[in-house]
């Protein structure tokens, strides 16, 4: 059982520092019982990737929310304030390889690896529209 808060406020310790020149702000929703059954290192993986991209994309508004762990479902929702994903791609972008926007650096093998690892605890990842 990993609390996600503790987790979640290293990344944005790091992604802060990495994207300082872009003046993103990472806002943390986490719920003091959010927990993660599983890996540490899987989730670092896991949110390292999906926060990472949040920033990349994102305009200057990133929001990590939590709710649930334990006994209940966990869910982690990551949202920016960037254009979104295109519907047409929005499947595709999981496959290794695929990349929605050719502008940035990249492989385009970043949300592959983590719809891998949320598929290997029996999860789900989704892409929706922000709520900003």
């Amino acid at each position: 059982m990993v609390p996600l808060a503790p987790v979640v406020q290293r990344l944005q310790t790091s992604l802060l520092k990495v994207y300082a020149d872009k003046g993103v702000v990472i806002e943390l929703n986490t719920q003091a019982h959010s927990v993660f059954r599983g890996d540490e290192r899987d989730l670092m993986e896991l949110l390292g990737i999906l926060m990472d991209n949040a920033c990349k994309y994102g305009h200057h508004k990133v929001q990590v929310t939590t709710t649930g762990g334990g006994s209940r479902p966990l869910v982690i929702t990551v949202e920016d304030d960037g254009e979104g994903i295109p519907p047409q791609v929005q499947k595709a972008i999981f496959e290794r390889g695929v990349r929605a926007d050719r502008q940035q650096s990249g492989h385009g093998i970043g949300l592959a690896v983590a719809a891998d690892l949320v598929e290997s605890y029996l999860g789900s990842l989704q892409v929706a529209k922000s709520r900003f």
